[in-house]
């Protein structure tokens, strides 16, 4: 038996449809990240088993997911830019690259989304989008399996153009 799905159903039947609502969007909300947690790891498989239809496919039921559940938009690039940067697609990974950056410098307002309006938000850093896309270009500069990147034009100008935005 499900415990929070119980409780929820308790709280619903005294009237307390605030406490109901905030304890299954947090299920719910729990729930999108194992399924993304799991869609990684099933792609990360049909990678190492060269099944890239597979993988791709995998990829686009990510970034649906990410949309359909109303995540962040962040989240919707993260399975294609680890794909592109697993098969060495250095055009692919670079189309992707900009939009995932700037998503990082969108806010992400949980509680316009009807399925997460009762979670409570904390102020978010507005230092951390910006941190996490240095972060992440230090990483591509560093990164063995990023090497086929590392000379591209394409990638200094995407970083000149992170770097204006950011100022």
């Amino acid at each position: 038996m499900d415990r929070e799905q119980a409780q929820a159903n308790i709280y619903i039947a005294q009237g307390d449809l605030e406490k109901a609502a905030k304890l299954i969007e947090e299920k719910l909300l729990s729930a999108t990240n194992e399924i993304h947690a799991a869609l990684m790891t099933l792609m990360e498989i049909a990678l190492k088993e060269e099944r890239m239809d597979d993988a791709e496919y995998i990829a686009d039921v990510d970034k649906q997911a990410a949309q359909v559940f109303d995540l962040w938009e962040y989240n919707s690039y993260v399975a294609h830019s680890q794909l592109y940067e697993a098969t060495k697609n250095r055009i692919k990974f670079l189309k992707i690259l900009l939009p995932m950056l700037k998503s990082l410098t969108k806010k992400w307002d949980i509680n316009k989304s009807p399925l997460y309006r009762h979670i409570q938000t904390k102020e978010i850093d507005k230092t951390f989008g910006p941190k996490l896309q240095k972060a992440i270009i230090q990483s591509i500069n560093a990164d063995e399996e990023t090497e086929f990147l590392k000379d591209s034009p394409e990638l200094h100008e995407l970083i000149k153009e992170i770097d204006i935005e950011q100022k």
